[in-house]
């Protein structure tokens, strides 16, 4: 490469992936997913909500049976309650509990139940129209946000300073000092940094590039850097708006 040579400027979205921006986009993909799965969620279980309505039941007894739990044998703990569906009808239901609930609650208490309109049979105690699952999801949620903001802050600053250095900064010579492998390769080769000491001896490198160009760039050689602030930029990272 001579002094006389030009490059076209990068797009600033280029230089943002280039510069850590694919992170914060891969989180945000996971979060786009996870966002979806919550508001399909959310909406079923408000279709399920709307389907229920609450009311007292009494506890007439308790009943112990045997059972499947994951289909595995077990012993299921059942409350059994009366409660009314309206001013002219009851239903009857038996309610499984925890074994300390069952120990806890005893007959002639009242408790408020749950139950689907249209099928009184089908009663939780325990209903809530946020279910638990709906909650960790929404947990889930706000972390993947916080995660993509953090992660957007160093790419962001990163191609501030490029632009900057681009549009305003002050271009000289620097001279290279090596060229350092950079993990992983990818599917084309594997990929390195070219190192360089400007005239003020403050050290730099570049963005990753194929360890093959940087063979065109022995120790010694002088390349074009532009500077922002304490940073300097590579002609071949940023390009130039001459």
């Amino acid at each position: 490469m001579s002094n006389t040579d030009y490059f076209s400027p990068v797009p600033p979205w280029t230089l943002f992936k280039r510069l850590g921006g694919i992170i914060p986009i891969f989180i945000a993909g996971i979060w786009v997913a996870t966002l979806v799965m919550s508001i399909l969620v959310f909406v079923q279980e408000r279709r399920v909500a709307a389907q229920m309505t609450s009311t007292t039941a009494t506890v007439i007894g308790h009943v112990v049976r045997e059972g499947l739990v994951f289909d595995k044998p077990a012993i299921i703990y059942n409350l059994d309650l009366t409660f009314h569906t309206s001013a002219t009808q009851s239903a009857r239901v038996l309610q499984p509990v925890d074994k300390a609930k069952f120990d806890q609650i005893k007959d002639g208490e009242t408790l408020p139940i749950w139950f689907f309109r249209n099928d009184p049979t089908i009663s939780e105690l325990d209903f809530s129209p946020i279910s638990a699952g709906m909650k960790a999801l929404s947990v889930i949620n706000l972390g993947f946000l916080i995660l993509i903001l953090a992660t957007l802050v160093a790419p962001i600053l990163r191609t501030r300073s490029a632009l900057r250095a681009r549009a305003k900064g002050r271009w000289f010579d620097a001279t290279v000092t090596g060229v350092k492998t950079d993990w992983p390769p990818t599917q084309d080769g594997k990929m390195a940094r070219l190192q360089w000491q400007d005239e003020d001896g403050q050290d730099g490198e570049s963005m990753r590039h194929l360890e093959t160009k940087m063979e065109s760039y022995p120790t010694g050689c002088r390349i074009k850097v532009a500077l922002d602030g304490d940073q300097t930029w590579w002609i071949e990272d940023i390009g130039q708006e001459f």
